[in-house]
């Protein structure tokens, strides 16, 4: 094709791109514009799509990512369930369509592009999202890959909550997307659907369907580093590119969060050292101060190890040993007893935890690399994992704590804390993953000044987090609490709109609004905003309150299965 005809071809595509992004007013189908920059793309040989389809039905064009790997590469291995693989024809060949254009979405504004290093099929297909993610964690931690993707049946309606679609572990690189209901999708064409032919229809939700997938999946991966409003708050069908700023963001973040973790895991290879073989007795003693630890007789243990430390002071067996009887102990040389069988390269998970548990409150982020030292070191079955994920939570990591979590047993409170943070105070939403106890004792820290009524106090916090933690909600979230409590709604319900631009999943932002709105006398708005806090938050009570008395106000029907609601959850009487 000549250079000019390649030219005109790229001018044609970029306009007719517009007016499928355009309003239905001024994109009527079949205007005259669409008809000619259609018929001049058929003139270049490049395929065309019915001049009777209506324009504002199309999904906006995804400029693809360059056929060459520019940049950095990340490399999945998408899960497929079977759902999926039944419902769509040819799915291994539109999941290579899929990967290409959630690749072209991310490299506009980061160099980053994305590898298919492998698709496999999954029995696993329904159930709620959370659950499947935590399924998709302890099945595959994904360790020769960058991204672990769940491909996962369709939700019954053609919802655009990111929220219904998409599920995301930032610790673990782990992301699960829903499919596309076809039927659901058909319906809601609506009347310009149903004037279409059977085959235009088909090809047009075909083509709906690679963007939505498209556009989820790069929802989950932006989010998995930090980036969770990178495509705006929902789906939507004009979505073309990521929005600037967070793709500069992610450009920066992406190569360092990826540089750590390769260096966490060639740590974790360091091989133990042994000096010789233990004598036959020797190696019958440390069994039994094994067994002594485990009838907790710490004190008798050490008359029996230690003239072993002192013979074998380079055993990684028996520092291991050392460090374990010193934890039991509660020995004031613990620590460095504990220091000496990582050094010595240290492979039992015991010694890094009792690292954790004691370091967790002077050094937090040295306690969270132990922790992670400690899930390398796991099996999926393993006991530990309920004290890794009970550790998480001492350290105030929700997101690190529902990764533990999934492998572990006896943990439903750990789960629920974990989320309850995430949803009201958005500690995963641009704050590095080991700093999110850093970030919620500062922002909780602040929210007691503000319920104090030290505005000074509250006002300086948040404008301490806003520079140190410039991509969070803490600072809008503070503004908006200082507000409400001035009785400025105007102000509360603008803060509480930048916290939901962040984070759009955000519960306690959504009922502030709520709250705002039913002081502002808008009763039907405030109504909607708290229900939707409830939906994302069930145990936040004070929007089950909030909401209670615009009902009773109302003489709202729905007040009863709301207070059934409310004492199942809390046990007690709305």
């Amino acid at each position: 094709m000549a250079r000019s005809t390649k030219r005109t071809l790229r001018g044609a595509k970029k306009l007719l791109g517009r007016l499928r992004q355009s309003n239905a007013k001024t994109a009527r189908p079949g205007s005259g514009l669409a008809v000619v920059v259609s018929a001049l793309l058929a003139s270049c040989g490049a395929p065309t799509v019915a001049t009777s389809l209506p324009l504002h039905l199309l999904p906006a064009e995804i400029e693809p990512a360059p056929a060459e790997l520019v940049g950095q590469t990340l490399r999945m291995r998408i899960y497929v369930g079977a759902d999926h693989r039944a419902r769509v024809v040819g799915w291994e060949r539109e999941l290579d369509e899929v990967v290409a254009l959630t690749s072209g979405l991310l490299h506009g504004g980061t160099d980053i592009q994305l590898e298919l290093s492998e698709s496999v099929g999954w029995e696993r297909s329904g159930g709620p999202l959370d659950n499947t993610l935590a399924s998709l964690v302890a099945q595959d931690p994904g360790n020769d890959v960058d991204i672990v993707v769940g491909l996962v049946d369709a939700t019954d309606d053609a919802t655009a909550s990111f929220s219904a679609l998409v599920a995301s572990e930032r610790a673990a690189r782990h992301v699960v997307v829903r499919g596309f209901h076809w039927q659901a999708e058909s319906a809601a064409l609506g009347a310009d659907g149903e004037s279409l032919s059977e085959a235009a229809k088909d090809s047009l939700l075909v083509r709906r369907r690679r963007h939505k997938q498209s556009v989820l999946l790069a929802h989950g991966i932006a989010t998995l580093f930090g980036e969770e409003a990178a495509l705006g708050a929902e789906f939507r069908l004009e979505t073309a590119s990521m929005e600037r700023d967070a793709g500069a963001r992610l450009k920066a973040a992406i190569p360092l969060e990826l540089a750590e973790r390769a260096a966490a895991a060639a740590a974790r290879q360091k091989p133990a050292v042994e000096e010789g073989r233990l004598r036959r007795i020797d190696t019958e003693n440390l069994a039994q101060v094994h067994l002594l630890l485990d009838a907790k007789k710490p004190g008798v243990a050490w008359e029996i190890l230690e003239p072993l430390l002192e013979l074998y002071p380079e055993h990684a067996s028996i520092a291991d040993a050392g460090c374990l009887v010193a934890e039991a102990r509660d020995g004031s040389d613990m620590i460095g007893r504990c220091n000496t069988a990582v050094q010595l390269g240290s492979k039992t998970p015991r010694v890094f935890l009792a690292l954790a548990s004691k370091l967790g409150g002077s050094q937090p982020e040295q306690g969270a690399a132990h922790l992670r030292t400690v899930e390398a070191l796991l099996e999926p079955t393993a006991k530990e994992w309920r004290d890794v994920a009970l550790s998480y939570q001492k350290l105030s990591l929700a997101s690190s704590a529902m990764r533990a979590a999934a492998n572990a047993k006896e943990v439903d409170k750990v789960v629920k804390w974990a989320r309850e943070t995430k949803s009201r105070y958005g500690v995963h939403v641009g704050v590095p993953l080991n700093e999110e106890g850093r970030y919620l004792l500062a922002l909780q820290t602040a929210l007691k000044e503000v319920y104090a009524g030290n505005f000074p106090k509250s006002t300086a916090a948040s404008k301490a987090l806003s520079r140190n933690y410039p991509k969070s909600i803490g600072a809008s979230l503070i503004r908006c609490e200082i507000a409400m409590h001035k009785r400025n709604y105007e102000a509360a319900v603008s803060s509480c709109k930048e916290v939901l631009a962040k984070q759009p999943e955000n519960s306690w932002a959504r009922y502030l609004q709520g709250v705002a709105f039913a002081r502002q006398k808008r009763a039907a708005t405030a109504i909607g905003l708290l229900i939707e806090a409830i939906e994302r938050d069930e145990s936040l009570e004070a929007a089950y309150k909030a909401l209670g008395q615009l009902y009773r106000k109302s003489r709202d029907a729905r007040l009863s299965a709301l207070k059934k609601s409310y004492k199942r959850i809390f046990g007690k009487a709305l």
